[in-house]
């Protein structure tokens, strides 16, 4: 489909799509190109109306490896990201990004947290995103994080302070009461007042703000802290020694 030829959804009421790169962490770790162009493609062809922000706004920087035209040649297959980089328009867009925090998220229907390596760097600083992120969620529109945009997800709280959890739930890692595997969030229905949760592949433990630790899951090395080494699919206290 030629870009000049797109099919709207909606023309009379477009979907509009907030796309969050990370700011620059290091000389060398940034966002990642595919995970901005492929779907800002996608969105567009599809008629949706799409802006870009950072947590801090400005400039933001790309992973080195990301770009096709790199020397390492790691993404020299990337033609949506040699297009995106040879308009001058679009290429523009990531030297201008606005902050997070002139997101009107009524006047957006998802917002797309992108990759690559500075999240994992920049992200734990950016409270405008999580508040913004949980913001969509609690609103019941889309929240989604690629790849290492996932970072998000380490410092967003819900702020009724419940847990949500999803994937596979083999040893009760969901902490759901369950080892059904989840492909959506369900909520952890004993816990409250979290602030801080760590997962594992296997188990998770949670924070809550009186200091006290609950965790769930895989426990044949005892690695909850708590109880008999067994599977637990509902959270135990941690209790601490003295």
């Amino acid at each position: 489909m030629s870009l000049r030829d797109a099919n709207p959804s909606n023309t009379q009421k477009p979907k509009r799509i907030a796309i969050v790169l990370a700011n620059p962490a290091t000389s060398t770790v940034g966002f990642w190109w595919s995970e901005l162009t492929h779907p800002y493609l996608a969105f567009h062809e599809a008629g949706y109306e799409v802006e870009l922000f950072s947590p801090n706004g400005g400039k933001c920087e790309p992973d080195a490896m990301s770009d096709p035209r790199d020397p390492s040649g790691y993404s020299s297959s990337d033609l949506i990201s040699m297009g995106f980089l040879s308009t001058p328009s679009l290429a523009a867009l990531v030297a201008q990004t606005k902050p997070v925090s002139e997101i009107d998220v009524a006047r957006f229907d998802a917002i797309v947290v992108a990759g690559g390596q500075a999240p994992m760097f920049a992200f734990e600083q950016a409270t405008g995103l999580h508040h913004k992120f949980v913001e969509f969620y609690e609103a019941g529109k889309l929240a989604c994080a690629l790849c290492h945009g996932v970072a998000v997800l380490r410092y967003a709280r819900l702020s009724d302070g419940t847990v949500r959890c999803w994937g596979h739930n083999t040893f009760g890692q969901l902490g759901d009461g369950t080892f059904v595997d989840h492909a959506a969030p369900a909520l952890v229905p004993t816990l409250s007042d979290v602030v801080e949760v760590f997962a594992n592949g296997h188990h998770a433990c949670a924070v809550h703000e009186g200091g006290t630790v609950s965790c769930w899951g895989r426990n044949d090395t005892r690695q909850l802290g708590a109880g008999a080494p067994l599977a637990y699919a509902d959270p135990v206290t941690v209790v601490v020694q003295p």
